[in-house]
């Protein structure tokens, strides 16, 4: 029995939608930008279970917390245009996963977050792990805890390069190299070679 597993046409119709700025019934406006950004209600409601409970009170919803640019990305996907999160620079990808996160919209959060479960290297492993924190992202943290014990050299060496942080990485990356290789200090400078 045949059946219809990917209709390439309704998918180009739906991605066109996002040119057709007569029909768009909903705007999204953003805490200290001039900016509007405007969409089809019945294709953002059908996405986000989040945008559809907001969009029973009023067409016009204000987004304090998310860069309008941030924002656009995650209209582009909800329309079915492609975002290539992987040329996206890692500060946007996060951001989008935040945005992804907070409206429901799991196919785009699982992209963004794979994409950064994905980058997670010894040179981006300290802001990866705040990313991880902040979002409530396990697995990241997991990918970034991983790098840092296989890499600990290379990661410390980047961050040494690196150090401007106020969070507290500083005290979670002592305290790993203490519990971890302080022990083997004492041992090995205790030994008479």
């Amino acid at each position: 029995m045949a059946g219809i597993s990917n209709n390439a046409s309704a998918i180009k119709q739906i991605s066109n939608l996002i040119y057709n700025e007569e029909e768009k019934d909903v705007t999204f406006t953003f805490e200290g930008f001039d900016v509007k950004i405007m969409a089809h209600k019945f294709l953002v409601k059908a996405v986000s279970p989040v945008l559809k409970e907001m969009l029973t009170e009023s067409t016009e919803i204000k987004i304090t917390d998310i860069h309008p640019n941030v924002f656009q990305w995650l209209i582009n996907a909800i329309y079915l245009l492609n975002v290539p999160v992987s040329t996206i620079d890692l500060s946007t990808v996060a951001d989008l996963s935040y945005a992804a996160f907070k409206f429901k919209i799991m196919d785009i959060y699982t992209s963004s977050a794979n994409e950064l479960f994905r980058r997670c290297t010894p040179e981006n492993v300290h802001s990866l792990m705040g990313i991880a924190k902040r979002q409530n992202m396990p697995r990241l943290e997991r990918a970034c805890k991983n790098v840092f014990t296989l890499q600990t050299r290379e990661v410390l060496k980047c961050w040494l390069l690196n150090v401007d942080s106020n969070d507290d990485f500083e005290k979670e990356t002592f305290g790993i190299c203490y519990r971890e290789f302080i022990p083997f200090y004492i041992v090995f400078s205790s030994l008479d070679l």
